[in-house]
């Protein structure tokens, strides 16, 4: 109890790490198959969220969202595959307003709100093609 902020922080630049090393070894070792580095930066996504919940911190909380909006990009083959990029934020996006509504989070809202959006954005304007337009906005 003494230590609950310093080990909020330790934690949290754990977690940094955790998602560096992670991504480290699967683009520039090649350590890690792309299926199971996607598989461990979820978990560890889900265990950041966790541990946000369980210190009552909403900066762990944004750096889970970081991490899990960062995971696609991190790990794509540029596949074009934009509907699942999409129904994995539809997921992460129902996981962080669940937290946002539980907890009364405004910034996790804000922040969950702004990223999708800003997604949406940069792939509308970097040549999206048309035909998934409406997949994206759903």
């Amino acid at each position: 109890e003494k230590y609950h902020n310093y080990s909020s922080v330790l934690l949290s630049g754990s977690i940094a790490i955790i998602y560096f090393i992670s991504y480290a070894a699967y683009a520039y070792f090649g350590l890690l198959s792309r299926e199971i580095a996607f598989v461990m930066m979820v978990i560890f996504t889900v265990f950041t969220v966790f541990q946000a919940i369980r210190y009552n911190r909403q900066f762990i909380a944004l750096l889970g969202l970081v991490g899990a909006y960062g995971v696609p990009f991190l790990l794509s083959n540029n596949s074009g595959n934009i509907q699942s990029l999409f129904i994995y934020i539809l997921i992460i996006n129902m996981g962080f307003l669940f937290i946002s509504v539980k907890k009364n989070w405004r910034r996790v809202f804000g922040a969950a709100f702004g990223l999708t959006w800003g997604i949406l954005g940069v792939l509308t304007f970097s040549g999206f093609s048309t035909d998934k337009t409406g997949v994206a906005f759903l």
